[in-house]
């Protein structure tokens, strides 16, 4: 099931969306990210095409800078726009 976070997400550019934009990035994963100075949805992004587009190197990167797991919504967005916007 598509929620409206994720529709909204793909349907547009990324621009300078917040991190907390991006399905499955609530306030408190959101904040942590923002410590470690990811605002922007594309900068987190930039880390999933640095892994080379690997969900599970992306997954643990993410474990490793803000202490939690990433959630498969986020990680779903990612695939799916990435699909839309670059194939």
């Amino acid at each position: 099931m598509t929620t409206k976070k994720h529709a909204l997400f793909i349907s547009e550019p990324m621009g300078n969306k917040p991190v907390t934009a991006i399905p499955g990035i609530g306030p408190l994963a959101g904040g942590r990210l923002n410590q470690e100075n990811y605002f922007y949805a594309y900068q987190l992004y930039g880390q999933y095409l640095v892994r080379g587009k690997d969900e599970e190197a992306f997954r643990e990167w993410f474990r490793t800078t803000t202490g939690e797991s990433i959630s498969m919504p986020c990680v779903n967005a990612f695939r799916e726009w990435t699909q839309q916007y670059f194939m």
